[in-house]
């Protein structure tokens, strides 16, 4: 055990201790949830975050954490903080028991000048701030939803509107259609009267009748029913 302790304590060197001349790598990429110690998470309680029913996967959006975290009052140094302890955790062996974490943790921020209660106050920093952050979309969201609702509304009466002024047109035509039928109806008793014959020969002989079928032939869309 006081191997690795003293292996642990030669690898927290390099994440608390800045060196000259020496280029260390950024710690700003956390693992996922599921791969992330719970050291942090035992200490401090559980926050309410907002969730979304769907039933396709949710991705995460691509977003840029640093300049998110600096608009809600995170500076530089909590983000590093939090980074460092982060990248501390990863390095205990996985089968470390959560107490013996702690004391290692502990003591190595002592030993380094960095109270615990700072990267406790660091990391209750983020969650307040991503808190914020997902509280502020959503009501930009919500906003920009309410904006494009009242334009699928619009849209929805217009179109309800058009079906029905089709339906009026519709129902103009059958009328139309209806009243014709009523006074052809009542002139073919005059057609009939005269009988099929003198009918066929009036219809062949009148030009008044061909200069009327011609019109109704040559230019049906020019006309308009009175």
């Amino acid at each position: 055990m006081a191997e690795k302790r003293q292996s642990l304590g030669q690898s927290l060197m390099g994440l608390f201790v800045q060196r000259p001349a020496v280029e260390t790598s950024p710690a700003t990429k956390t693992s996922p949830a599921a791969e992330t110690p719970t050291v942090l998470a035992e200490a401090t309680p559980p926050v309410e975050t907002p969730t979304v029913d769907l039933k396709e996967p949710i991705q995460p959006a691509e977003l840029d954490f640093p300049s998110v975290l600096r608009r809600q009052g995170v500076n530089e140094e909590d983000q590093a903080a939090v980074d460092k302890t982060l990248a501390l955790l990863h390095k205990l062996p996985a089968d470390t028991p959560v107490e013996v974490r702690r004391s290692i943790v502990s003591a190595a921020l002592s030993t380094f000048g960095t109270p615990v209660d700072r990267i406790i106050e660091a990391a209750l920093l983020h969650e307040a701030a991503l808190d914020r952050h997902v509280q502020l979309a959503a009501e930009e969201t919500a906003a920009a939803t309410s904006r494009v609702r009242q334009v699928l509304d619009d849209l929805d009466k217009q179109v309800q509107a058009a079906r029905q002024r089709e339906a009026d047109l519709r129902t103009k035509q059958q009328g139309i259609v209806k009243a014709c039928a009523d006074l052809r109806a009542r002139v073919g008793e005059v057609v009939t009267f005269f009988g099929p014959t003198e009918t066929a020969r009036v219809r062949e002989s009148s030009a008044r009748l061909r200069d009327v079928v011609k019109v109704d032939t040559e230019a049906p869309a020019t006309r308009r029913p009175s």
